[in-house]
């Protein structure tokens, strides 16, 4: 080989080293470049915060349920049978149907005292006193809600009457109602879901009582769009099977003035419905704990659950029926005799489900 062959082969050896050493150069520095972005904060941060997701908020209805008893009375026999442990006068009833709601009702019909009974639960006695036992059942029940505003609610004095607000507060049920100070005291408020059931008692079986004084109580209440009424009032003829034509001024009047629904005590009885300007009456719910056995009506009762919502009220009933001072709920068959003449007002707003037939009204 020739001195000048191998000059050339050793320069163009040279000239691939050093090309080859420039290649190399440039790709540790590009790495270095791009660890030190990986490694700057900013980078870190963005490397770290994950694409966002938009989710489109559910939208959750609005609403608040309710579930109304009628006459509750825990004196005479009752107490005679079943002083202390009331709770096995409910033996039979299925309670979630209070258990489940927001509003879970009932009319207590007298007043809770700390005083010896004694004397005071014969069978003959119209003074209705119970032992503070009782706010037991009742929260064992699943009532966070007790009308005082009928005509037993002062049968203890104004001892009972104080007694029986203190200690159903102290259990979390919000009483209502009074017998005197013209029918009307303390609204009580349950709520909901974004609703609230504001509910009103009245006792009209004194002289002197008016409907007329709940008309700018209602018409204050109806303002706020959040909040739902329900009048329930003392009244009637004692075991009329039908509400008189007074019952029916009063009711209408209390819905033109913004009442939502209107659930009645103090027959004993179950009395027919109506729907008026789109709100149901139901002037009177029964019975659901009693010791009046002397017909089968006196022994039935009748329970109302329902919703309001934004778009309406739905609801259903349930018949109820004492054995041996022990309600339960009536058989499917026996409840449909009763509920087709109660729904009758209410047949164009029928519909089934699983449940069984519900009453569903548009606002």
């Amino acid at each position: 080989m020739s001195k000048k062959i191998i000059i050339i082969w050793i320069i163009a050896v040279c000239l691939s080293l050093l090309l080859a050493f420039v290649y190399w150069q440039s790709q540790v520095s590009i790495s270095n470049q791009s660890l030190r972005s990986a490694s700057s904060p900013a980078s870190s941060q963005k490397a770290a915060t994950p694409k966002a997701s938009v989710l489109s908020p559910v939208e959750m209805e609005k609403s608040v349920s309710f579930t109304i008893g009628g006459d509750v009375m825990f004196a005479r026999s009752i107490h005679q049978r079943f002083n202390p442990d009331f709770n096995e006068a409910f033996a039979k009833f299925d309670r979630e149907i209070f258990t489940g709601v927001d509003a879970a009702i009932v009319n207590l019909e007298g007043a809770i005292t700390t005083k010896p009974l004694a004397d005071k639960a014969v069978i003959n006695s119209f003074d209705f006193e119970f032992s503070p036992s009782i706010v037991e059942t009742l929260s064992w029940l699943g009532i966070n809600g007790a009308s005082s505003a009928n005509n037993h609610a002062d049968n203890a004095g104004p001892e009972g009457v104080s007694t029986t607000k203190s200690l159903l507060a102290a259990a979390k049920i919000q009483s209502f109602g009074a017998a005197t100070d013209r029918g009307v005291s303390d609204i009580a408020y349950f709520r909901g879901s974004g609703l609230t059931l504001a509910v009103i008692g009245i006792n009209l079986t004194f002289p002197g009582q008016e409907p007329e004084i709940l008309v700018p109580i209602i018409t204050k209440l109806q303002r706020d769009p959040s909040i739902r009424i329900l009048v329930m009032p003392h009244w009637g003829t004692e075991y009329a099977a039908h509400h008189n034509q007074w019952q029916a001024s009063a009711a209408r009047m209390w819905i033109d003035a913004g009442a939502d629904l209107v659930i009645g005590a103090h027959p004993h009885v179950v009395q027919d419905t109506e729907l008026y300007q789109g709100v149901p009456i139901f002037y009177s719910l029964g019975n659901l704990l009693f010791d009046q056995t002397f017909s089968a009506e006196v022994q039935q009762g009748l329970l109302v659950s329902g919703k309001f919502t934004d778009s309406g009220l739905s609801f259903f009933a349930l018949p109820t029926q004492s054995i041996k001072y022990q309600p339960r709920l009536l058989s499917t068959e026996s409840s449909e005799v009763i509920l087709n003449n109660l729904y009758l007002p209410f047949a164009d707003h029928l519909s089934k489900n699983t449940a069984g037939v519900i009453v569903e009204i548009g606002k």
